[in-house]
C-alpha cells in the first residue's frame, strides 16, 4: 500500500499504457486520471523513454488531437519528465521484473513517488506484491479513490 499521503497532493509515475488510453477516452479511469492531472490534483512524472513511447504511438495512430493534449500536458509542466535510468539502474530493475518493463521500474524509482500507475496488470502484478519497493503498483481505478 502507499504510503500515507495526508493532505498533499500524490505523486504518481506513469507508465504509457496509461497515457495512451486517457488521450483517447476521457471515460474510464486513464481518462479521469489526465484529468485530475490536469486539474493539478495530482503530481505525475514520466521518462523520457515514456515520452518517447507516447509519441510513437500517437503518430503511429495519427491523432492529432491526442498529440495537442499530450503536448499541452508536458508545456504548461502538467506532467515532469525525469532522465532515464543508468544502465546499472536498469539491470538492478531487470531482478524485479521482465527486461522490456525493466526501464520504467528503474526511472520510477529514481523519483520519490506513491504510486507507479499502469495498465499493464500482467507484467507488473510481480511488483504488486513487493514490500522491497518503495512505492505502490496500481491500476487507474485502483488509485482514482486516494484522490
Amino acid at each position: 500500500m502507499p504510503k500515507s499521503m495526508g493532505l498533499r497532493r500524490p505523486k504518481v509515475f506513469l507508465d504509457s499504457s496509461v497515457i495512451l488510453a486517457g488521450m483517447f477516452r476521457s471515460e474510464g479511469g486513464s481518462g479521469a486520471l489526465i484529468y485530475a492531472i490536469e486539474l493539478r490534483l495530482v503530481d505525475a512524472y514520466v521518462s523520457e523513454l515514456v515520452i518517447a513511447e507516447v509519441s510513437r504511438n500517437l503518430i503511429r495512430k495519427g491523432s492529432s488531437h491526442a498529440s495537442t493534449k499530450f503536448n499541452r500536458l508536458l508545456d504548461v509542466g502538467q506532467i515532469t519528465v525525469v532522465p532515464d535510468p543508468t544502465l546499472k539502474q536498469v539491470i538492478r530493475a531487470e531482478q524485479l521484473i521482465n527486461v522490456k518493463d525493466a526501464p520504467i521500474l528503474a526511472a520510477a524509482l529514481t523519483v520519490p513517488i506513491d504510486i507507479l500507475v499502469t495498465l499493464d496488470t500482467k507484467d507488473f502484478a510481480p511488483l504488486r506484491k513487493q514490500h522491497d519497493i518503495p512505492f505502490a503498483v496500481m491500476t487507474p481505478g485502483e488509485f482514482l479513490p486516494q484522490i
